[in-house]
């Protein structure tokens, strides 16, 4: 993909020492995108990249017909107020458009292969806080997110047979959120929690095929997400730092123009869940050099590859550690990242080459290093 872009963002911010603090902007954005499509194809099922079926065909596939230009502005602003007894408002609001033009080249010229719409919207938001103490801050928030659409190629959408639509829309979402920020045991124990709710309106996921060659954008017409976060820092003695953290993320298709059997499905390239847990220890060695000890455990929850729920993976766990030498200036260190050499789709495109042959990424394996750094 072939990608030329002007911007600009200006702001205006109020002095410092008012009691309101305020700020405006405006962004503006020319861009032009050719949409080049390479596909190299290694039939191993024992590699990285495979579809699933030995002695596959190799090939690959440049596409540079599709052109499409953007232009995009934005106006913004957004004021703190402090209220009494400690409350603090934020109020924000955006409104954004963008001018999208695309066009084929593949085929004659033509009202057919040439498509333009303009995307806008107006996002307001809103955040409501309260110091209940020194250590203690409680908040609400809502507020309105904009992804703009655009188009898929012609020949994807009306010339190939896949289905997809020549146009997509602007995603929406409305999200609500609540949480806390506090500290305990002498700033020794952190712990900020919060849960949310949101609503998206033709959420957009990427999808590729091989045959024939398209990389396009679809949407899910209705999709809500219902989860919370919730992060733990604790120093128990000097020099040791335990870390903890949960993320849940339930998804749910309430409707899909494409296919109303997703209907109550997960939504696709969403993790249920995902959790990580940590230990670092710096240990004061000679002069002004440490020693540093750190190990990571991550965990991801189940994923789905697509809306209808057919391709999903398996919750995996990696394990990170690393050990090192450093002061100020030097650092020496040697590491290790997902030492137990646990495999997972970094991404998986289902019927890739066709019904029930899939494109399959995985992670590394089990990889090791030595890392030496001097700060001049």
């Amino acid at each position: 993909m072939g990608v030329k872009a002007f911007n600009e963002d200006l702001r205006l911010a109020s002095p410092t020492n008012q009691t309101v603090q305020w700020f405006v902007g405006g962004f503006y954005q020319l861009r032009q995108t050719t949409n080049n499509l390479n596909v190299f194809f290694e039939p191993n099922p024992g590699g990285n990249i495979y579809c699933g079926c030995a002695g596959g065909p190799s090939f690959s596939v440049e596409q540079d017909n599709d052109h499409n230009n953007s232009l995009a502005w934005a106006v913004y602003g957004q004021a703190i107020a402090a209220l009494p007894d400690d409350f603090k408002l934020l109020a924000a609001l955006r409104y954004d458009t963008d001018k999208r033009f695309d066009q084929d080249l593949s085929i004659p010229p033509g009202p057919t292969n040439a498509i333009s719409a303009t995307f806008q919207a107006l996002q307001p938001s809103a955040t409501l806080s309260k110091q209940f103490d020194p250590d203690f801050l409680g908040y609400v928030t809502v507020g309105r997110g904009f992804r703009s659409g655009g188009f898929n190629a012609y020949t994807d959408s009306v010339a190939s047979g896949l289905l997809v639509p020549r146009e997509y829309p602007e995603e929406t979402d409305l999200n609500y959120e609540g949480g806390i920020k506090s500290q305990f045991l002498n700033n020794r124990l952190t712990v900020n929690a919060d849960v949310f709710h949101t609503d998206f309106s033709n959420e957009q996921y990427f999808l590729v095929n091989a045959s024939p060659p398209s990389r396009d954008i679809v949407t899910i017409k209705s999709v809500s997400f219902n989860g919370g976060e919730l992060e733990i820092t604790y120093l128990p003695v000097d020099g040791l730092t335990l870390g903890g953290s949960l993320g849940v993320a339930a998804s749910n298709i309430n409707s899909n123009d494409i296919d109303q059997n997703d209907q109550n499905k997960q939504s696709p390239e969403a993790n249920l869940y995902t959790a990580n847990i940590s230990a670092e220890y710096r240990q004061p060695l000679w002069s002004d050099y440490d020693a540093l000890y750190r190990v990571d455990y991550s965990y991801k929850g189940p994923i789905c590859y697509d809306s209808a729920n057919d391709y999903c993976y398996h919750s995996v766990g990696f394990l990170d550690a690393r050990v090192g030498i450093e002061n100020g200036r030097y650092t020496f260190a040697v590491w290790g990242k997902n030492i137990l050499s646990v495999r997972e789709p970094l991404s998986f495109l289902p019927n890739t080459f066709g019904p029930g042959v899939s494109l399959q990424l995985d992670n590394e394996p089990a990889t090791y290093g030595v890392e030496v750094l001097a700060h001049f």
